[in-house]
């Protein structure tokens, strides 16, 4: 038996980030790749699935109204969304379970009629419930971890750039990457998508987030991130420091296993 929410996320090392100058608006007639804005820059040829079959430019041809500089969640969710070109610098930590006011959000805010946690574990113990958890009490469940996701979940559009302006983080988010092309996150700290509401599955307590998570998606850039569960971190903790790119065939998942 669990007695207390359980947090799932990719573990990280220390991140091997590096201090990132304040935008500058690209030079006039200046390639993305030579620009010394790291917003502009795009992943090199040749390096990684991502550089092949057209390449991975992120936001780097953003118009100078789809540059943004963000310090709030609601900043943060507002700037990532749609499809056109954009650039996201994200220039202080940003909490997501903290109200458009600033008031943190905790779990019982989220929680729907019905659903406690003490009495969710009580009715699924599996030394008297065989099965998957169901009934009025996981509906609540449900509906409470829907809740939970419409304010962490931050879906990210097509043809973005994320990066961090020096040493910033992102608590309690799940960066989702799914079904869209051409993405670039850098330098941040990704830490703690922490689940309120875990499942019993029939055979295991489930839970849900994950700090970052890649689906179906093409040409993902993922550069100097640190995804953590908000502990201290330890040397076996996860880094992606080196680079790591998803193409067509290949991309670094949620579980923190490169695939092919």
């Amino acid at each position: 038996m669990i007695t207390a929410p359980v947090s799932i996320a990719i573990a990280a090392a220390v991140a091997l980030t590096v201090p990132v100058p304040a935008p500058a608006p690209a030079p006039q007639g200046m390639e993305a790749t030579s620009t010394s804005d790291p917003g502009r820059q795009t992943l090199a040829p040749r390096d990684g699935w991502a550089s092949f079959d057209g390449g991975t430019t992120g936001g780097a041809n953003a118009a100078p109204d789809d540059v943004h500089e963000v310090s709030t969640r609601d900043e943060l969710a507002a700037a990532v969304a749609g499809n056109k070109p954009k650039i996201v610098y994200v220039k202080a930590d940003i909490n997501a379970n903290t109200a458009s006011d600033g008031t943190p959000i905790t779990c019982q805010d989220y929680a729907a009629n019905g659903y406690s946690l003490d009495a969710y574990l009580a009715a699924f113990d599996p030394s008297h419930w065989n099965g998957k958890a169901s009934g009025p009490l996981e509906d609540a469940r449900k509906a409470s971890s829907a809740n939970q996701q419409k304010q962490i979940r931050m879906d990210v559009g097509a043809n973005t750039t994320i990066i961090g302006l020096g040493n910033v983080q992102l608590t309690g988010f799940t960066v989702n990457i799914d079904q869209v092309d051409n993405v670039i996150v850098r330098n941040l700290r990704i830490s703690d998508a922490y689940d309120c509401f875990p499942g019993w599955n029939g055979e295991t307590w489930k839970t849900e987030w994950d700090n970052l998570v890649v689906s179906g998606s093409t040409h993902v850039w993922l550069d100097h991130l640190t995804l953590d569960d908000g502990a201290t971190l330890t040397p076996n903790s996860r880094d992606i420091s080196a680079s790591p790119s998803c193409g067509t065939t290949a991309c670094w998942t949620s579980s923190g296993r490169r695939t092919w």
